[in-house]
């Protein structure tokens, strides 16, 4: 058996008590860097996403004050060019439109109309403001969001135009 000295062994233990705390420290120290990394890049991406938004909210507002639509009614429901002027609303917004359909009505002088479709949110958001201009009188009466994936969302509209005609 090895024979070791008191003095050894007390520095042995000195050294090591000393040296773990030690090594602790330095593996917090590169975990604490590795998450402020972390942090620093999600404060980016905010300060970007808020700079988008800023920058879509005041996009819309110069176009939505500067285009005071004038709607009109039309003589028929014109189911055909309705959804024609739908299609090109959606084409100009850049959603894309999966199906787009008349739905028969019980009301004299309204025709409904059932969107669905995907595309980003901003891209929704634009199409509905669109409609909102269109010089038809289209509402959307209904609507239904749901995530996609992280870029997209899946959408379905409930729309409604008006005419002067009681017959469709």
């Amino acid at each position: 058996m090895i024979k070791l000295r008191r003095s050894t062994v007390v520095v042995g233990l000195v050294v090591v008590a000393t040296l773990v705390p030690m090594a602790f420290a330095g593996v917090a120290r590169l975990v604490r860097w590795q998450r402020e990394g972390v942090l620093e890049g999600e404060r980016t991406r905010l300060a970007e996403y808020r700079a988008q938004v800023e920058e879509a909210e005041w996009r819309g507002a110069v176009t939505v004050e500067s285009q005071q639509p004038t709607y009109r009614l039309l003589e028929g429901a014109e189911v055909a060019a309705t959804l024609q002027a739908v299609q090109t609303l959606a084409d100009g917004s850049g959603v894309t439109l999966v199906s787009a359909k008349a739905s028969p009505t019980a009301s004299d002088g309204r025709q409904l109309f059932l969107l669905a479709g995907r595309g980003r949110p901003q891209q929704l958001c634009s199409l509905v403001a669109a409609i909102e201009r269109h010089e038809r009188l289209i509402v959307v009466e209904s609507g239904r969001v749901t995530p996609r994936d992280d870029q997209e969302v899946e959408f379905e509209l409930g729309l409604a135009t008006w005419h002067r005609g009681g017959e469709r």
